[in-house]
């Protein structure tokens, strides 16, 4: 009897296809909608609850022309460019579309006000006004908002005008014509054994670039299920199909409860203080401030410097606080999904008034993404890509990119995916012999991911690394690469999919560990020690093309914006 497993093909010819929902790919739906496309996304979850919105978001960075004066806005962007090297076009192009996007979601029934007004708190410094939003005093950008099902109402928008959504399929590959351009995609479901041929003119990224537990094992690892979502599937197919990749060799990390959740840092009312009852970092507060939070919270290395002083561990202290304050807060965990944490306070009866709560640092985040222009529009034509960072840019990245896919899509003929069929063939039969793979000779998607963190963490975890052990690392991550294609097998639809990122984030460990050892200096926290200190004259982006099926490096400028 023959059991071989087939996947059954369903064709879809769309004018945008939106890869990846949340807040970015839906508002790019809905943009790419309203320009007059026809529009499918697709979300290897469920478009309802999909992205990061509601998974834990209550701050969203706008500049209201009307409340903000123009220094405000150019202050947002000079402290962005102090942080590390960015196009400045792009930075301004996020700060001049974030109140018309604030604008439509409130139009769209999305609660951006607090008891009636508009309440810029957290993340803020001593000095900073804004808890009233009154014009010309509000110097805070971070508007507080408390809505929880925000991504219900966008979804509404989305189902309003007619864009078909396709929930639990992952997109595998980008598909060129003769002439270069965009043609389509291909993708598998994650439940039935189908594939999927999307014909389209245009794509917009938002997959979420690559979650921090995907290259570096997570401090607590027992009990880890290893499946966060975002393993950069739409930067990797975008490098393979020939866009430009950047920022491959840069990271950032965050800092998180310990044993808990990530989000939430900028709703905590409390002092950041260590081990001796001292604020670790400015702006050394004294006492706890509802009105703009302790910011150093959100500062990894002044958390580890507290610890390598002996001064360890850290804690958020709101003792003291009033009930009033703790009611204020515990609405924001609300919204930034930190039910179950609530639940285990009130569980286990801890009084968050009486309590300190420890932070630490969590792993290295890295920071590849797509290289895109003030369109959203990528190097290859039809491929756009949505901003990278946090939930405004996202939404504004998903406007932007919508926008200028729609268009795009308008202007340009239909793709013709007859000369593609061979290859379309070809990634039919590799995904359908992963999951005919059977017995002991053959392992799962699990056993690449330990390879993975094995290898960045022990060759390649910053600071810890010279050019001996990345390239010692890139030699064990080739080895790896080349038997996982030999072996990796799939007992069904959800396997397969995870066989399927595991491989993607091979690819996208090898760019990483590449442009490390490219980029020769320290910057930020892409540190390395053999190269201890920054370079002046790296002050550039470093830009990864795929030619030949080898990356190829070169270095930019940073685009300026307008004087």
């Amino acid at each position: 009897m023959n059991n071989k497993k087939i996947l059954e093909e369903e064709r879809i010819d769309t004018d945008v296809l939106v890869m990846g929902a949340g807040a970015g790919g839906m508002m790019a739906a809905i943009m790419a909608a309203d320009a007059g496309a026809k529009v499918t996304i697709c979300e290897k979850g469920n478009v309802r609850r999909s992205g990061g919105l509601p998974g834990g978001n209550d701050h969203f960075y706008v500049y209201m022309p009307h409340i903000h004066t123009p220094e405000i806005k150019e202050n947002f962007i000079r402290q962005s460019l102090g942080r590390g090297i960015a196009d400045e076009d792009l930075l301004r192009q996020f700060i001049d579309n974030t109140f018309e996007v604030q604008q439509k979601w409130e139009e769209w029934g999305i609660d951006m006000k607090i008891d009636g007004h508009y309440e810029f708190t957290g993340h803020g410094w001593p000095g900073s006004t804004g808890k009233t939003a009154e014009p010309g005093k509000t110097t805070r950008l971070p508007l507080h908002f408390f809505d929880t099902s925000a991504s219900v109402k966008l979804e509404k928008q989305v189902r309003k005008r007619n864009i078909q959504i396709i929930n639990r399929v992952m997109i595998t590959e980008f598909l060129k014509d003769a002439s270069g351009r965009f043609a389509g995609a291909v993708g598998i479901s994650t439940r039935d054994p189908r594939i999927y041929v999307f014909q389209a003119k245009s794509v917009v990224i938002n997959t979420g670039g690559v979650d921090e537990f995907r290259l570096y094992p997570p401090p607590n690892i027992i009990g880890y299920g290893m499946a966060q979502p975002n393993t950069g599937d739409g930067d990797i197919m975008a490098y393979r199909a020939g866009a430009d990749i950047q920022n491959a060799e840069l990271c950032h990390r965050k800092v998180s409860l310990r044993f808990g959740p990530v989000s939430g840092k900028g709703t905590w009312i409390g002092v950041v203080r260590d081990m001796e009852d001292n604020p670790i970092a400015p702006p050394y507060l004294s006492k706890p401030d509802a009105e703009i939070g302790d910011v150093s919270i959100e500062n990894v290395d002044a958390i580890e410097h507290t610890w390598s002083t002996g001064k360890g561990p850290v804690w958020m202290d709101p003792r003291g606080i009033s009930a009033e304050d703790e009611e204020y807060m515990r609405k924001g965990f609300i919204s930034e999904a930190m039910v179950p944490f609530l639940k285990w306070l009130d569980e286990e009866n801890i009084d968050i008034k009486k309590t300190r709560f420890e932070f630490a640092g969590i792993q290295p985040r890295v920071s590849i993404q797509t290289r895109i222009d003030i369109n959203a529009a990528a190097s290859v034509q039809g491929l756009f890509a949505v901003f990278r960072a946090n939930l405004p840019r996202s939404a504004v990245g998903g406007f932007i990119a919508g926008k200028s896919a729609g268009k795009y899509a308008l202007d340009c003929r239909k793709p013709d995916l007859t000369s593609l069929a061979g290859k379309i063939t070809e990634l039919k039969h590799s995904y359908e012999e992963i999951l005919n793979r059977d017995g002991m000779a053959f392992a799962d998607w699990r056993e690449v991911q330990w390879s993975i963190y094995q290898v960045m963490h022990c060759y390649a975890l910053p600071p810890n690394r010279t050019e001996s052990t990345i390239m010692a690392g890139h030699r064990q991550l080739t080895r790896v690469r080349k038997k996982s294609d030999q072996i990796l097998k799939a007992a069904n639809q959800h396997d397969l999919y995870h066989c399927l990122e595991v491989l993607n984030l091979l690819d996208i460990a090898e760019l990483v560990l590449l442009a490390v050892n490219e980029r020769k200096e320290s910057r930020g926290l892409a540190r390395r020690l053999d190269y201890p200190f920054i370079n002046p004259m790296l002050e550039k982006l470093l830009v990864i093309t795929q030619k030949e099926g080898k990356p190829s490096f070169r270095w930019e400028k940073p685009r300026r914006g307008p004087a």
